[in-house]
C-alpha cells in the first residue's frame, strides 16, 4: 500500500512544480538564465571543490601520509653502512 502512495505522490509532484508563480514570469526567466549560464561549470566546480579538499584531508588523517616504506621504493630500505679500509 506505501508503495502505492509513493508512487501516486511521485506522479503528482510535476504538477505542483507546474504550477509555481515565478517560473513562468520574468523574474524566473532572469534567474533560470543565471543559473544556468555561460559560467555553470565554473560554478559547480567552484562548490564542490571543497568537498575534494575535505575528502583529502579526511583520507590523510584516516590512511596517514604514505611513506617511502609503505611505496615500495627501494630507497627507503636500510642498507649496510660500507666501512672504510684503507
Amino acid at each position: 500500500m506505501k508503495v502505492l502512495l509513493v508512487f501516486w505522490v511521485a506522479m503528482l509532484a510535476p504538477f505542483s512544480a507546474s504550477a509555481c508563480p515565478l517560473c513562468h514570469t520574468a523574474t524566473g526567466d532572469k534567474v533560470r538564465a543565471a543559473v544556468l549560464g555561460p559560467d555553470f561549470w565554473f560554478n559547480v566546480g567552484v562548490t564542490v571543490l571543497p568537498f575534494a579538499v575535505f575528502l583529502g584531508i579526511t583520507a590523510l588523517i584516516y590512511y596517514g601520509i604514505p611513506t617511502r616504506e609503505l611505496r615500495g621504493d627501494s630507497s627507503a630500505r636500510t642498507n649496510p653502512v660500507k666501512e672504510e679500509t684503507t
